[in-house]
């Protein structure tokens, strides 16, 4: 907010390497939300957004499986305040992105429609970017099994390589924030055996 580039945080912990931190990624694009005047409406506003987002996005899922409008806004909201979603405190904002990265692959991968990779990319590099790589490897996993083993029809192949494509362009955009932490994890090591 200052106009300085954060890669040292010196009031967190003694000091903490806020620039290889995975939770958020100082490169998650909607963290721009925060840079406004009023921190407190800047943090609303960036609630706001995620959780109009997974609600979209639900909503859009379920009308893609074509689902009925009305059992569409039934699993939109049933999803926003689900116990799962509420409770998830430490992936809130990679679960906002699931049903955004299933979409876009299926749009991209299952109907062919190629003009969806940079969606299918964007929202893997956002999930990347907001936490821990865990649940990134989680949501391809579901998506690859429900593509590949659910929808088999003879293009598990060419779904594969279209999934490979897509989170090799997500790992580009994502870059950054992912080189930050592994060049900490390396200094971080060099440091352990220093001293063992």
């Amino acid at each position: 907010h200052d106009g300085v580039y954060p890669f040292w945080n010196p009031a967190v912990f003694n000091g903490a390497p806020f620039l290889a931190a995975l939770c958020p990624g100082i490169f998650y694009p909607p963290l721009l939300i925060l840079l406004l005047d009023d921190f407190t409406l800047a943090y609303n506003l960036f609630n706001v957004f995620h959780y109009a987002f997974f609600t979209i996005s639900v909503y859009a899922l379920s009308r893609h499986f074509g689902v009925s409008i009305g059992a569409s806004l039934c699993s939109a909201v049933t999803a926003l305040f689900s116990e799962f979603f509420l409770s998830s405190i430490y992936f809130f904002l990679q679960i906002i992105w699931m049903p955004a990265v299933f979409l876009c692959f299926r749009k991209y991968a299952v109907d062919n429609k190629t003009g969806y990779l940079p969606g299918a990319a964007a929202c893997i590099a956002f999930q990347l970017l907001c936490g821990p790589p865990e649940s990134c490897i989680i949501t391809l996993t579901l998506v690859y099994i429900h593509s590949v083993l659910v929808e088999n029809q003879g293009k598990a192949f060419s779904k594969t390589l279209r999934l490979c494509g897509a989170v090799v362009l997500a790992v580009g955009l994502a870059a950054p924030q992912i080189l930050s932490t592994l060049a900490l994890l390396r200094k971080t090591q060099t440091v352990g055996h220093q001293y063992s």
